[in-house]
């Protein structure tokens, strides 16, 4: 194996070759690629020399982009000289990237400084959100009473739901269920995947639905077969009564199929409110799939797709199960403090597992992971219509066919 390159002839490999922003990220890659635990002493020698804020954010972004997942580090020897240097830059950038990476070496300054600006209404809604995510990455227990807190907030309470999700804490899901109502729908979705994330939480959800302090129509397919994956005899049964069957047969997708397509005979779709079916779209498809450049490509864009043959449409949107291509097949993942966690992987190192669920990158270092399967359903789950009225159905099925992009509904477009 070959040596690390000292910080002088990174400097001339750096300074000598013009080095612009790719080739930086290259070089930190190509370093910390050596070495399960990287030696970033020369790199940070480097940032402690040199004043192009540019080329201080281009190596700060390669060594964190490496550094994915990893929870904590020994402090490096250099990092105290370096760090001093980099919090004064008039980059915000370089600041921001060189406060996580003190918080990963454990800096007590940086712990109390990232405290201080999440608890800081002043501060930048970008900083502070940053702020929970890096104190969730390091399962800062002392921060979660801030985070509860923050549910209070509508600017903040979508993030601060994602982080809590780090912490084995039984005030967590009581608060979340407290303040339910307080949401909007989009972040009524997070509360519900937040809490379907562990099986005591999940329980607390499912007997909230059964006393009607939540409506079964907040679970989403997702949620519910999140639930489901824990295997759990008491919650399947739970969810059952609450919610229904989240495994459908052949025969019963083959009858829904029927029962569809009998509905929209002598239809035509083309006439029904496609603006209303685009509204139905956003609030079931988009948070995965694109249309007309709406959407999120966590699955396949749509808007290729045979979109105008029915029985396509409604085959895929019923049984999505049936033909799941390899980039998007579903992993569930138990770790080791007793987080599921169910999505897509995006990416695999020697150190992290990094997958993309329903509303987030959840990065999971590897020696952290308990267990990990492999599934044969699609992250699309059955029974999305199921949730639909007929005329909504109508009225999605019709959006997706159309050739061309239509406008929403004039009080969704004013929002």
């Amino acid at each position: 194996m070959p040596g690390l390159p000292g910080a002088g002839l990174l400097k001339k490999r750096l300074f000598g070759l013009a080095i612009c922003s790719c080739l930086s990220v290259v070089m930190v890659e190509l370093l910390v690629a050596q070495r399960r635990t990287p030696d970033l002493d020369p790199l940070i020698e480097l940032l402690a020399e040199i004043d192009d804020a540019e080329v201080q954010a281009d190596i700060l972004r390669g060594m964190l982009e490496e550094l994915r997942g990893v929870r904590t580090l020994p402090l490096p020897d250099q990092w105290p000289k370096a760090a001093a240097k980099l919090t004064r830059s008039p980059n915000v950038e370089v600041r921001q990237m060189c406060t996580t990476l003190s918080l990963i070496f454990g800096d007590p300054q940086a712990l109390k400084m990232l405290r201080n600006t999440l608890a800081n209404s002043r501060a930048r809604l970008p900083d502070r959100i940053s702020a929970i995510e890096n104190l969730a990455q390091i399962r800062d227990a002392e921060s979660v009473p801030l985070f509860l807190s923050l549910l209070e907030d509508d600017d903040l309470n979508s993030a601060a739901l994602k982080g809590l999700v780090a912490f084995r804490n039984t005030e967590i899901p009581e608060t979340i269920l407290a303040k339910y109502d307080q949401f909007d729908p989009q972040t009524r979705r997070d509360a519900t995947l937040a809490l379907a994330s562990r099986p005591e939480w999940g329980r607390k959800l499912l007997h909230a639905v059964e006393e009607n302090d939540i409506a079964a129509s907040e679970i989403s397919a997702f949620v519910a077969r999140q639930l489901a994956s824990f295997d759990n005899p008491e919650i399947n049964e739970m969810l059952m009564r609450s919610w229904g069957n989240v495994r459908p047969t052949k025969k019963e997708i083959a009858a829904r199929l029927r029962r569809y397509k009998r509905s929209m005979q002598n239809i035509d779709l083309n006439a029904e409110d496609l603006s209303h079916g685009r509204t139905v779209f956003r609030k079931t498809c988009a948070s995965c799939h694109k249309l007309f450049g709406e959407g999120k490509l966590i699955g396949p864009d749509l808007t290729g797709s045979q979109r105008h043959n029915l029985d396509y449409v409604l085959m895929n949107v019923l049984d999505p199960s049936a033909s799941v291509g390899h980039d998007f097949q579903m992993w569930t993942v138990a770790t080791s403090d007793g987080r599921v966690v169910t999505g897509i992987i995006k990416e695999e190192t020697s150190t992290v597992l990094t997958l993309q669920t329903a509303n987030e990158v959840v990065r999971i270092p590897i020696d952290a992971i308990e267990q990990r399967k492999k599934s044969e359903k699609s992250m699309m789950p059955e029974g999305l219509l199921e949730k639909l009225s007929d005329k909504e159905v109508r009225r999605l099925i019709g959006y997706l066919g159309s050739p061309d992009q239509v406008p929403l509904p004039p009080k969704v477009e004013a929002n």
